[in-house]
């Protein structure tokens, strides 16, 4: 005789459960997985393009720059903290008309800034001086172009423009430091100049030749040659998800490299 059964014991109800409740937090792991990887994956797509437009915007402006045998277009200066260097300020000669003393100095209303912002240094900003018509120092005047520098980054009356908000900030550990000081933006700039200033000088004084000058592929005559001035770039970028203090060791930043080049004859005087 066969005895038909209308409903599940409970054991089987209680295995059944079991297995629902296995596949549920099966589900919610692997929900939770794909949407922590879609956030990455936008935070790194945001990080890119962030890093393509800052850095076209930086290289377009050094290709288009004025450069002279003074002043090659382009300059960076060092900013020195409790005996740490950060090269992170870029000074683009770019005036956007013919500019009032072609073979130099530039004005202050002629160049173009590129350097993390003072107050927030996550920020990268392009900065103008449209209405400074003052000469700029020479450029191996470091001491006053950083004065001067200081001036125009905290300066109500300059133009500031907001590359990326996604600067990477560390902080300096050192205990002296006021906490404007403490975090800095990660970005560098590298400057290489071929002929190099020194060889100019030196040529000038007689102690170099002019075909032992380091011209570039070995392009020159008689009484001029091809200069080079070359900025690397170097930056890091955090996703924009990520509070400013709340990654330190910057575990979640991603580099990003770039260059831009400017070449110009250099004659002979």
């Amino acid at each position: 005789m066969v005895v038909r059964r209308n409903a599940v014991t409970l054991v089987e109800l209680l295995l059944a459960m079991s297995v629902m409740s296995m596949m549920v937090v099966a589900l919610g792991t692997l929900t939770a997985a794909v949407q922590q990887s879609g956030e990455y994956t936008r935070g790194v797509g945001m990080m890119v393009r962030h890093a393509q437009v800052a850095m076209e915007r930086i290289e377009r402006t050094i290709a288009e720059s004025t450069a002279t045998a003074e002043f090659p277009g382009v300059a960076v200066f060092i900013d020195t903290v409790e005996g740490v260097e950060f090269p992170d300020t870029l000074v683009v000669w770019h005036p956007e008309t013919p500019p009032v003393h072609p073979n130099g100095p530039p004005l202050f209303r002629e160049l173009v800034i590129y350097c993390p912002d003072p107050g927030r240094p996550n920020r990268l900003l392009e900065i103008t001086i449209p209405n400074d018509h003052r000469l700029t120092p020479p450029v191996a005047d470091v001491s006053q172009w950083l004065d001067e520098l200081d001036s125009i980054k905290t300066s109500g009356t300059s133009n500031k423009v907001e590359i990326t908000s996604l600067l990477r900030a560390a902080e300096l550990k050192r205990p002296n430091l006021r906490e404007m000081e403490r975090r800095r933006g990660c970005i560098r700039f590298e400057l290489m100049i071929r002929p190099s200033a020194l060889e100019w000088l030196d040529h000038q004084a007689g102690k170099r030749l002019w075909k032992e000058m380091s011209w570039v592929n070995d392009i020159y005559t008689s009484n001029s040659g091809l200069r080079q001035s070359l900025c690397r770039i170097e930056m890091q970028l955090q996703p924009e998800q990520i509070p400013p203090n709340s990654d330190p060791k910057g575990n979640h930043s991603l580099p990003f490299f770039g260059s831009a080049v400017r070449y110009y004859n250099l004659s002979t005087p």
